[in-house]
Order: C-alpha cells, then sequence, then structure tokens
C-alpha cells in the first residue's frame, strides 16, 4: 500500500492552523488499521487480518483520536468494539481516501513500465536460428525503446558468460546448468536420429537406440554437447561406435 500523510482534522472538522499542538498527522497506514477495526469490531482480530501486533492497531486508533479530537469507537468490556456515529462517518471517508491513495499508486507505478535501455543475450548456436528472430521481432515490437544485443557461443562459454554479469539472459538447453541460475524451459527436444535418404533405418517411425549402436554416428564437438548425447546410449548400458566430430558448421552443413 502507498504510504503517505492524511490531512489533519479537528473537532468540528476544521483543519488546525499552521504551528498548532493540534497539527501531528496520522499516515495512511494509521486509516488502515482503523478501517479493518472498524470492520471487524475487534482490535483482536484486525491485528490477526492485518498481521501486525494488537498495540500496533490500539496505537492506530488512539493516534487518529488525538488528531482530529473524536471518539471513534466505544469500547465493550470483552465484547470489542462499536464504532460511534463520527467513527462511522470518518471510516467512510477514510476507505475513500485509502481507494484514492490505492489508485495514485497504480497510476505511478504505471508510468515507469516503459522499459528501456540495453538487453544482451546470448545463445546456443543451434537453438538460436530456429527460435530467436521470432522471440526477438516480438519483444522489440513490444519494447521499441530497448537495444537488443545476442551472441552466440557453446554451454561452457554460456554459463561463464552470466556468472560474469557479461549477458542478462540465455537461451540454451539444461546441461550442467549451476544452481545459481535460474533456469526456466520454454520447450522440450526429443532427440532425433538423422540418417540418409537410403539408410537401412530410413523411413522408420521410431528408431531404438541398440539399432543405432551398430552404425557410425556424427555428433556436434561442442563442450558438454558430444558428452551430452553420448550419455544417451551409456544411461541404457550402450557404447556406440567411434563418433566423428567434426567441426560444429560442418555439422550444420551435413
Amino acid at each position: 500500500m502507498l504510504s503517505g500523510i492524511a490531512p489533519s482534522l479537528s473537532r468540528g472538522g476544521s483543519v488546525p492552523q499552521r504551528g498548532s499542538e493540534s497539527m501531528r498527522q496520522f499516515t495512511l497506514k494509521q486509516l488502515r488499521y482503523f478501517v479493518v477495526a472498524g470492520e471487524l469490531s475487534s482490535v483482536t482480530q484486525a491485528a490477526r487480518k492485518l498481521h501486525v501486533s494488537q498495540p500496533s492497531i490500539s496505537a492506530a486508533i488512539q493516534q487518529i483520536e488525538e488528531v482530529t479530537g473524536l471518539q471513534l469507537f466505544v469500547r465493550h468490556h470483552a465484547q470489542g468494539l462499536s464504532l460511534t456515529p463520527s467513527g462511522k462517518q470518518l471510516m467512510h471517508r477514510a476507505r475513500q481516501l485509502l481507494r484514492d491513495a490505492e489508485g495514485l499508486e497504480k497510476y505511478a507505478l504505471s508510468l515507469g513500465e516503459e522499459i528501456g535501455g540495453e538487453l544482451r543475450l546470448v545463445a546456443f548456436p543451434t537453438f538460436a536460428p530456429v527460435f530467436l528472430p521470432q522471440l526477438l521481432r516480438r519483444y522489440s515490437d513490444r519494447h521499441p525503446s530497448v537495444s537488443l544485443y545476442c551472441d552466440e557461443m557453446n554451454q561452457v562459454d554460456i554459463v561463464r558468460g552470466l556468472g560474469q554479469g557479461d549477458y542478462e539472459l540465455a537461451f540454451t538447453y539444461d546441461l550442467q546448468v549451476p544452481e545459481e541460475i535460474d533456469f526456466t524451459p520454454l520447450y522440450r527436444f526429443p532427440p532425433y536420429a538423422v540418417v540418409a535418404a537410403n539408410h537401412p533405418l530410413s523411413g522408420r517411425d521410431s528408431i531404438g537406440l541398440a539399432e543405432l549402436v551398430a552404425y557410425p554416428m556424427v555428433l556436434l564437438d561442442w563442450p558438454l554437447s558430444r558428452e551430452y548425447f553420448l550419455s544417451i546410449f551409456t544411461h541404457h548400458g550402450l557404447s556406440p561406435l567411434s563418433p566423428t566430430a567434426p567441426s560444429p558448421w560442418t555439422c550444420c552443413a551435413v
């Protein structure tokens, strides 16, 4: 809730003159405590609802009564509170003031919603050309004041760049991402085996790992990428033929 100062009131509703002792003021928070206590007719229940101590509620009510010179409640022993006629009128105005304050807070926050500055991104090269163009275009349309900078690199360098603060955001795979880096899955990619049209396994809807180990493989030779694909086999106790690891761009060309 937006904090602030409510105008002081004296008996009869007039505003005290500047410099008088009654110029003590009360806050929006204290008004909130008063309103909730009035709605629940109980200091105890108001404290429980607002997650504050009972003395905080009582002190807020006392402060408002001292500033306004009004008795806001009739205290009933062991039976809670009841609003006086003046208390009811003040609570009505206090509710309006709290609603206005909340509206002012929302308006002030909306003034700062326009995002500007720079956003430095990094992406895994096999991910970048497939998904980044559309994502970056949509982001630029929504936040035209933001300058986007994007690099591509392998997983080890991505994690290092994030840790060093070189980048604010990365698009990559969940490969040995440290716990101190927040990782949110966007897509899930099942592994695919790509074979030539005349390959013995071509035309199949699915291929078992045990069938693949009999054929030589071409893997992306980047840190963690090679280990990841080999782990798919070793996890099931399989060992593929010695895989070929040409340069990354050769793999892309293939």
